[in-house]
């Protein structure tokens, strides 16, 4: 039709009487029908039971690792600037959630950091527990941390808009470092290692924010702590750690949907046990990208 052409009276009526418009809009609706169910077939954030997520977090890291001899002597060695690890890393994290109640829910996570060096000393480094890598000798280093943090989370406020809550649970922290080196000139030899290991829960206490835009979109705050000191006969152990994270969730469909955060997360432990005497400095930080699941 003519923009601003009028219809003739002859020409009105057979357009009333012809079937083709009010077929092709029964075509239209029964085409657009499924697509609005599926627009409205969603769970409502807070509503969930069970949800996973899965994906790769891009880590910066700073961390500073102490091993002590008899003496009590030994020095802050610095990874990434001494030793030369690579100050970042792509690690995979996974995790999962279980709202057995309305505002209540059960947290849990696994995170592992597994980093090496191989290198040659191109000055003498003080590598704790009594050895220092001679200028020139080859050394090889690993550092494995795995972070398993489970947590209970209760909510103060909830609606079809927002929810507030506050976490309490427990990280479960294991850390295994060593540094084995070798140097052969002449009739001269050395030869070096360095072991540390400590398997530590540290209790936690949290609370976030979750805004939800939508039906399908959220954003989220959240932010957790604590200090603790244990002693005993043979044993001490004093840490702090200090977390916080930015979040956003897009559910594409009813049960699938992807994330993005930036999170910064840092812990500062002192040991004394019959397999590590020492320290450990360690934070990260960096954004993450991932898939999750809801029921």
């Amino acid at each position: 039709m003519v923009a601003g052409r009028r219809l003739a009276p002859k020409e009105q009526s057979r357009q009333a009487n012809s079937p083709t418009i009010p077929v092709a809009l029964s075509i239209l609706v029964s085409m657009l029908a499924p697509l609005s169910a599926i627009a409205e077939d969603t769970i409502r954030f807070g509503e969930e039971t069970f949800e996973l997520k899965a994906g790769g977090f891009l880590q910066n890291f700073d961390t500073k690792i102490k091993v002590e001899d008899n003496n009590g002597g030994g020095a802050n060695v610095p990874l990434e600037d001494v030793l030369g690890y690579d100050d970042n890393d792509v690690t995979v994290v996974f995790g999962g959630s279980w709202r057995f109640a309305e505002r209540h829910r059960i947290e849990f996570s696994v995170f592992n950091s597994d980093r090496d060096v191989q290198a040659v000393a191109t000055e003498d480094i003080d590598i704790g527990d009594g050895e220092i890598i001679p200028t020139g000798a080859g050394y090889k280093s690993t550092l494995k941390i795995q972070v398993i943090p489970l947590q209970y989370s209760y909510s103060f406020i909830k609606s079809d808009k927002n929810e507030f809550y506050g976490s309490v649970g427990m990280h479960w922290y294991s850390i295994d470092y060593d540094v084995v080196g070798a140097l052969g000139l002449g009739q001269e030899t050395w030869k070096g290692k360095v072991r540390a290991e400590a398997d530590t829960p540290m209790p936690l206490v949290g609370v976030g924010y979750d805004y939800y835009i939508s039906d399908r979109w959220k954003v989220s705050v959240g932010a957790e702590a604590f200090y603790v000191k244990m002693s005993d006969a043979e044993f001490n152990f004093e840490g702090a750690f200090y977390s916080a994270t930015v979040a956003t969730e897009y559910y594409l469909f009813k049960h699938v949907g992807i994330g993005a955060a930036f999170s910064y997360f840092k812990v500062d432990v002192d040991i004394d046990d019959s397999n590590w005497n020492g320290g450990l400095d360690y934070y990260y930080w960096g954004p993450a990208a991932y898939v999750k699941i809801r029921f």
